[in-house]
């Protein structure tokens, strides 16, 4: 993706806070011992960025940046095992940036630009954090590669981790039951994006295994992302699909349901968001966050729409904190 001024990296990564959680009963296994409750409680996981060496020849700019995760000295020392999955994502990230940068030499080279306009070959990959307590730690990962061509490609992946064990959570830890999945997975995306001609999604989604989709989890419900190309042509972008814990909960494992009053997640840009901003009325909220240009062409300014209205700045800036 072609670079951007310092202050468009300060828009890109986006955190809204949410007041609409509650907290729910014991999760099932701590249900033996019915006197026991528990809360669930945040786990402190930070997201940092770390470049590869970027290096600019014949007006050509290459590059591979990725990001790092780690956990605070308290939670490394509370949670081993999650700390040592950070480590190895930290490794295969690291030697998957490697590998890519000997994969651009070659394309650089036949690569031209010009002083003013260079030409790039690039990787990005950006983690959004969606939940993180003593159940799950839940990431989306954006990846975007541009190597020349009309478009840069885009990808998603969910990163879902035990906090205690460190171990990936599967799909069928969370759900109860996905026998129902295909069916309900076509109903929400041919709702929510009505205006996009798709295929047989039942026909399609019945034919992925349970380790094909895509999907995090939030303190709301669980959001299965589709990249381009995967079930809609490029041009329609990614896709989303949210399945609600109050709409579906005899589907979901309650040990995941649990959710504290307030608490906070980053969001990907330029995507139909489904939210709960208020849990108090009957409306399921569609946050979109994009850019705004100034008369220079240059990002100045974040732009929040919920529900197809635009917010004014003031409640934009209250409702958006911004950093590096």
């Amino acid at each position: 993706m072609k670079s951007r001024k310092i202050f468009s990296i300060l828009m890109f990564v986006c955190m809204i806070a949410t007041f609409s959680g509650c907290v729910s009963k014991s999760p099932e296994k701590v249900q033996e011992n019915p006197k026991t409750e528990t809360v669930s409680t945040f786990v402190d996981v930070m997201v940092g960025d770390t470049n590869i060496v970027e290096w600019h020849e014949n007006n050509v700019i290459t590059g591979v940046k990725w990001q790092k995760l780690g956990l605070s000295d308290e939670h490394s020392k509370a949670y081993p095992s999650l700390s040592a999955a950070f480590d190895k994502y930290n490794e295969e990230s690291l030697t998957e940036a490697e590998a890519l940068m000997y994969e651009f030499i070659p394309l650089a080279d036949d690569m031209e630009g010009d002083v003013y306009n260079p030409a790039y070959c690039q990787a990005e990959a950006k983690v959004y954090l969606q939940r993180a307590d003593n159940y799950i730690v839940s990431l989306l990962e954006g990846v975007e590669k541009y190597t020349g061509g009309i478009h840069p490609d885009y990808f998603w992946y969910g990163i879902n981790y035990d906090t205690n064990t460190g171990e990936t959570v599967l799909l069928t830890d969370v759900l109860t039951d996905t026998e129902g999945l295909p069916s309900i997975l076509e109903e929400k995306i041919t709702e929510k994006y009505s205006d996009v001609a798709f295929f047989d999604l039942k026909d399609t989604f019945s034919k992925y295994k349970e380790d094909e989709f895509t999907w995090t989890i939030d303190y709301q419900g669980i959001t299965f992302w589709f990249s381009p190309y995967e079930i809609a042509a490029f041009s329609v972008g990614t896709l989303s699909a949210r399945i609600w814990f109050d709409e579906y909960p005899d589907m979901f494992n309650k040990a995941y349901m649990e959710a504290p009053e307030k608490y906070v997640m980053t969001l990907p840009m330029r995507q139909k968001l489904d939210f709960d901003l208020n849990a108090n009325d009957d409306q399921k909220d569609c946050i979109e966050i994009d850019t705004l240009l100034d008369q220079y062409g240059s990002y100045n300014m974040l732009s929040v729409t919920v529900n197809g209205k635009t917010l004014p700045m003031k409640s934009t800036m209250l409702m958006i904190l911004m950093f590096i």
